[in-house]
């Protein structure tokens, strides 16, 4: 079944106590969606944008983004 564990577990009428632990175990982590035309937020060079463009910062406590280029793929 394709779908989050929490779903999965809610509908799950009769889980096992392992169905319970396992599915219950895992955590989300909520993010924030910003719907934008910002292309500063790409690579420089436009040859390096794809569908998905991931900035990781050296710095590991600074967060990462990533963008979805809706147009690339929905071809809009």
């Amino acid at each position: 079944l394709a779908c989050h564990a929490d779903d999965a577990l809610a509908l799950l009428s009769d889980a096992t106590a392992a169905e319970q632990q396992i599915l219950g175990g895992i955590t989300y982590q909520d993010n924030d969606t910003v719907l934008h035309t910002d292309a500063s937020v790409l690579p420089r060079d436009r040859r390096a944008w794809a569908a998905w463009n991931a900035h990781v910062p050296a710095d590991p406590q600074a967060p990462c983004t990533v963008s979805y280029w809706m147009n690339a793929l929905q071809s809009i």
